[in-house]
């Protein structure tokens, strides 16, 4: 029933207290709750928490709106980062922002979405991609893996949903993957020494 009044509302009021909400102490205990226990409002409300970042100054560094998405053996269907960023709106909530200080070095945004070379525009690996961030602070929680973890067979759909494949391609590429390259690596010097 819960669900059912979120999905695609249109109540700027409701929306604001959920995002609102997200952003109080505890949010992502709360949220690694509600994903164990009703995983189906749990990934509504997700989907109410994604936005578009603000954006320091679009004129001068503006998010780019085209990129290739071919890594080196496979097409990257997501792009993640975990960046504290952020800005006091005018609402009470705090927005991620692509944030840009000539001063200051911003290589995850290069990461993130790559400059494109002139010679890739028109090729099939460069496509339209849309910058979303998600308004619950320290979503790379253990507490919330633990929930998905344990999602059962019948909610297995939590998964399809952007903000969970975000959440944990984040983690993947972020640590999990370097983790394992290095594991690798010793285990191979390792190997290569007796």
């Amino acid at each position: 029933h819960v669900a059912s009044k979120l999905v695609g509302t249109k109540d700027s009021v409701l929306t604001l207290r959920v995002r609102r909400d997200a952003q109080k102490e505890n949010a992502v205990d709360r949220m690694a709750s509600l994903l164990h226990q009703a995983p189906h409002v749990a990934g509504v409300i997700l989907d109410m928490l994604m936005v578009s970042p603000s954006v320091q100054d679009a004129g001068f560094h503006p998010i780019r709106s085209r990129a290739n998405v071919w890594g080196p053996l496979y097409k990257i269907a997501m792009r993640c980062a975990y960046q504290a960023d952020a800005v006091e709106g005018s609402d009470g909530l705090t927005l991620p922002q692509w944030k840009y200080d000539k001063n200051k070095d911003c290589a995850w945004h290069e990461q993130l979405i790559p400059a494109l070379e002139d010679k890739e525009n028109g090729r099939d690996y460069v496509v339209e991609v849309e910058t979303q961030v998600i308004l619950l602070p320290n979503i790379l929680d253990i507490d919330i893996f633990m929930a998905l973890a344990c999602t059962l067979p019948g909610y297995i759909d939590i998964f399809d949903r952007l903000p969970v494949q975000g959440v944990l391609n984040c983690i993947w590429d972020n640590f999990v993957l370097p983790a394992t390259q290095c594991r690798i690596a010793l285990d191979l010097l390792d190997m290569s020494v007796q």
